[in-house]
């Protein structure tokens, strides 16, 4: 469990932030770090990726509550229509669409 770092008395001030940027940096690059060793194992085919419908809206509601709780205002509105889906699964590139959902709600965190 990482904990934050207490400021080094034994430190200059500038030298304390200096420490605290290091080590914001060296945490960003760790998760980026992370996120690409996560990306190539997917492109290297080894971890399976099962495609399942996905409630958009309560994501889009997760989202805003979390911007929401952090001060930032929030105002998302779905389209009254979605782009259609596509098969990706079949082998024939130019598949037509399977399906084209319409919706037009307004994604309000609070209901």
């Amino acid at each position: 469990m990482h904990r934050p770092a207490a400021e080094d008395p034994q430190l200059t001030d500038d030298q304390n932030e200096l420490l605290a940027v290091m080590r914001r940096n060296t945490k960003n690059m760790h998760n980026m770090i992370d996120k690409l060793l996560g990306m190539a194992t997917l492109r290297a085919g080894d971890i399976a990726v099962t495609r399942q419908p996905t409630d958009l809206t309560a994501i889009c509601r997760d989202a805003a509550r979390s911007a929401q709780a952090a001060s930032v205002p929030v105002n998302l509105n779905t389209p009254t229509t979605t782009p259609p889906a596509y098969d990706r699964s079949s082998t024939n590139s130019a598949a037509p669409p399977t399906t084209a959902a319409t919706s037009g709600s307004t994604c309000n965190p609070t209901s």
